[in-house]
């Protein structure tokens, strides 16, 4: 029978915010784990959850007297992965 204390549960979570002249751009990334390891067991079972926002890319923008510049970094899509592991 599962007991809590053979889940481990793990989030991680970025927000940035960024302003430019007129423009605010928003950044949130999130990525999560549930992992069951049952003490004194081989098996181990985890489900991980990358890009959990499913966001497309990420956006900066800066302004000066001379240049403008506008970036965009494309991200990975969400990525759902479940794994086995056996220790012998």
């Amino acid at each position: 029978m599962a007991n809590s204390k053979d889940f481990q549960f793990k989030f991680d979570y970025t927000y940035q915010t960024y302003n430019a002249i007129g423009q605010t751009n928003y950044f949130n990334l999130g990525n999560t784990s549930l992992n069951y390891h049952k003490k004194n067991s081989l098996w181990s079972y985890e489900l991980k959850v990358n890009n959990i926002f499913d966001l497309k890319y990420r956006k900066n923008n800066s302004f000066s007297d001379l240049i403008i510049n506008d970036r965009k970094t494309y991200l990975f899509p969400r990525i759902i992965l479940f794994k086995t592991t056996l220790k012998i």
